[in-house]
């Protein structure tokens, strides 16, 4: 494929920004380089080449490369540019620059024997080295947004840390294969990017999920929850995702990468997908558990990273190419496409009806299929009603709906309901057990024609 070629597989429009033989970047960042003014792309490639190399997108030319040294783990499994404004950290390398012995235009990384390292590119040498303590994979390493540490992560020991400069840790939680990290920090005003953490960070693991945590360590939002809970979007292994938008009323999106099979999923406050293009998977093969990645009808296989670009739109890297990955700019997502979610993940249910909220906004779907399943020991009721209504407001709101379709659903046992040529604006569910609790998952696929 040729680069800044645009290419267009089912509806997914992109364009090539790297794509060279025997180069499988993992991870990228485009940034403006601070030693020429010139936009880049920062790339690591831990499966192949094991290094470090910096692209010039104007003249199209690797500009400069490092092979980390090593040999206990594949790595780097990113690399970051040390510049005052990245859009992967933000700001705040510049805030600790100095305690890592680090320059403008420096690159840090993760080497091959799971150290902190940073390369100074003038010289093409190793100017920095911090051991790491009780890593088996170190992955990411990113400025704290207070400047007094730094936040990093290792896929192998399964955990997330704030280590100070000498490398103490300063907290810590278990989190299976974390992978990728990216800041929350866009601010505007009244508009705001953060749900009220400071760092996303992705476990790339099925059905979980990416967390958004607080400087103090503290978990404030999760995609998706543990149940019971209303709301889940599975994600099958995600290995990066970082928050986009500047709208107010957190209403900003997380966009997520899928590395099972390929795709990009965007997922809103609530957990719900917006857009994107994913897929259902399986992993049975003659009634046992088997880890299968199948490639989506829209030519991506593998999407190992998203990412920001300088001028608003996603990057993604995917393992399409021959003996290489490809790194990626989307120009447009399919207009025939569906979305898979859960309104409820093993929820309870009483005598009282439960409304599950927020209401489901249909009125952009051609199709909504919806999937009952009664995991408890009582019988659910449920009904669903749908509204003409553009807006929702608190007053007296049930009286805009009518019901659609309602049923009974035995212990053990799902009831489907289809909603085709779809007319209306505002989906309602809500459920009740007739005896004792019971216990519901309800399955939601949207789709457009």
């Amino acid at each position: 494929m040729n680069e800044d070629s645009v290419y267009d597989f089912g509806g997914l429009k992109f364009r090539v920004l790297f794509s060279k033989w025997g180069y499988a970047p993992h991870y990228a960042e485009q940034v403006i380089d601070p030693l020429d003014g010139k936009p880049k792309l920062v790339m690591a490639d831990p499966h192949i080449r094991h290094s470090v190399y910096i692209y010039d997108l104007e003249n199209k030319v690797i500009q400069w490369k490092f092979k980390v040294p090593g040999s206990r783990v594949p790595n780097p499994h990113i690399a970051h540019m040390i510049t005052d404004q990245n859009p992967i950290t933000g700001p705040f390398w510049s805030y600790v620059v100095n305690k890592i012995n680090a320059s403008l235009g420096d690159i840090v990384c993760a080497d091959m024997d799971n150290r902190l390292i940073v390369i100074d590119r003038k010289s093409n040498s190793i100017k920095h080295v911090l051991k790491i303590n009780g890593s088996e994979w170190l992955h990411d390493i990113i400025p704290s947004v207070n400047g007094d540490g730094l936040i990093i992560d290792d896929y192998s020991s399964g955990w997330v840390r704030k280590i100070d400069f000498n490398g103490v840790v300063k907290w810590g939680f278990p989190l299976k294969q974390a992978s990728k990290i990216s800041t929350v920090y866009a601010i505007a005003s009244s508009h705001v990017e953060s749900f009220g953490g400071n760092y996303i960070v992705v476990s790339n693991s099925n059905p979980y999920g990416v967390y958004e945590i607080s400087d103090d360590g503290k978990i404030i939002w999760s995609c998706p929850s543990n149940p019971p809970c209303m709301n889940a979007t599975w994600l099958y292994h995600p290995h990066s995702a970082f928050r986009t938008g500047l709208a107010e009323a957190n209403g900003n999106l997380t966009i997520i990468g899928l590395e099972g099979g390929g795709g990009i999923i965007a997922v809103d406050r609530e957990c719900r997908p917006r857009w994107g293009f994913i897929k259902p998977h399986t992993n049975l093969l003659r009634g046992e558990y088997r880890e299968l990645y199948r490639p989506i009808y829209h030519g991506f296989y593998e999407t190992t990273h998203v990412f920001p670009l300088l001028n608003g739109n996603i990057g993604a890297i995917d393992w399409r190419g021959k003996y290489s990955s490809q790194v990626v700019e989307i120009l447009g997502l399919p207009t025939k496409t569906a979305l898979y979610w859960l309104l409820a993940w093993d929820y309870p249910v009483s005598k009282d009806w439960i409304l599950f909220e927020p209401l489901v906004e249909i009125g952009e779907w051609d199709l909504i299929a919806i999937q009952v399943n009664n995991n408890g020991e009582s019988i659910v009721e449920y009904e669903i009603m749908c509204s003409l209504t553009p807006h929702v407001y608190p007053d007296e709101f049930m009286s805009f709906f009518n019901k659609l379709h309602g049923n009974r659903v035995k212990p053990g046992e799902r009831d489907l309901f289809i909603i085709d040529k779809n007319v209306y604006t505002i989906l309602l569910f809500r459920a009740r057990a007739l005896d004792k609790e019971s216990k519901i998952t309800v399955f939601i696929t949207q789709k457009r024609l």
